[in-house]
């Protein structure tokens, strides 16, 4: 377990260069580091237990020591002081433990769908003993009180779905409205969201009826035509969603950075990280 540690203690510490990812893959086969399951590897993000380095959340953590560094540093910067930002599809807490560490002042809701994957959320928000997290198991839909079965395969846990598409083996797990969360963490205002659950976007959306009109949360999420499709709505129907409650999109470039004006048109054709506002 120390060389696993040390191995990624010397890639976190070369610079960043173009093909550093590649050549910490190559250092993870070559080490036999890509067979070990389950072990805990402390990164500039934080302490994580890890399933595996075989999906991209992990490997990045073990390489560069965060995952997703821009759309970290963007939500530590705009969260309003004493804020409440909800991770909806938190995983292993990549994004929500940094964010949470940074701004203790914050109240984080963090949701994991998958029972399996949801212990690893917990165990890591205990590591970095970040308190002002809230870990809660539940798959956020457009109506709360069903049993759902997730599927989040074992190798690729990034790629958890309501929907059987990396794998057939699932998890029942209790359905949860956007507007229920509010209610039942007893919550003042949601100003911040991040949602990330393989094309069920549109459901997340369509469950915020109340908190839409009364607090109006910032959104961040990714569109995949793809995945949307997959999960059984139309190309651009979360963003229809959304723009129909009175929002604007913007789009991101691969490090979080704006980089045009506020549009109130669905994007189509391709996959991208959009700002709801």
């Amino acid at each position: 377990m120390a060389s696993i540690q040390g191995l990624s203690s010397v890639l976190q510490a070369l610079p960043s260069f173009r093909g550093k990812g590649r050549l910490g893959r190559m250092a993870v086969n070559f080490s036999g580091a890509s067979k070990q399951k389950e072990f805990v590897v402390k990164t500039k993000a934080g302490t994580f237990l890890i399933p595996n380095l075989r999906d991209s959340i992990s490997l990045d953590l073990f390489v560069f020591g965060f995952y997703e560094k821009g759309l970290v540093k963007l939500l530590v910067e705009k969260i309003p002081r004493e804020g409440v930002f909800i991770d909806v599809g938190a995983n292993i807490g990549s994004i929500c433990i940094p964010v949470a560490r940074q701004r203790p002042d914050i109240t984080v809701i963090a949701i994991e769908a998958s029972p399996w994957i949801f212990r690893y959320l917990k165990k890591n928000v205990e590591l970095n003993g970040v308190e002002n997290i809230t870990p809660v198991n539940f798959a956020v839909y457009h109506q709360s009180g069903l049993s759902m079965p997730m599927y989040a395969p074992r190798d690729l846990f990034g790629k958890g779905s309501l929907k059987a598409v990396y794998t057939s083996e699932g998890e029942m797990v209790q359905t949860i409205t956007i507007d229920d969360v509010k209610k039942q963490f007893g919550l003042p205002a949601i100003h911040f969201m991040k949602v990330d659950v393989e094309g069920f976007e549109a459901s997340v959306f369509n469950g915020m009826k109340q908190t839409a009109v009364t607090d109006k949360p910032k959104v961040i999420f990714e569109f995949s035509e793809w995945a949307e499709t997959e999960a059984g709505y139309k190309a651009g129907e979360a963003q229809s969603i959304l723009l129909s409650k009175g929002y604007k999109l913007q789009q991101f470039d691969h490090d979080f950075k704006l980089v045009e004006e506020p549009f109130s048109t669905t994007l189509k054709g391709k996959n991208a990280n959009l700002f709801a506002v």
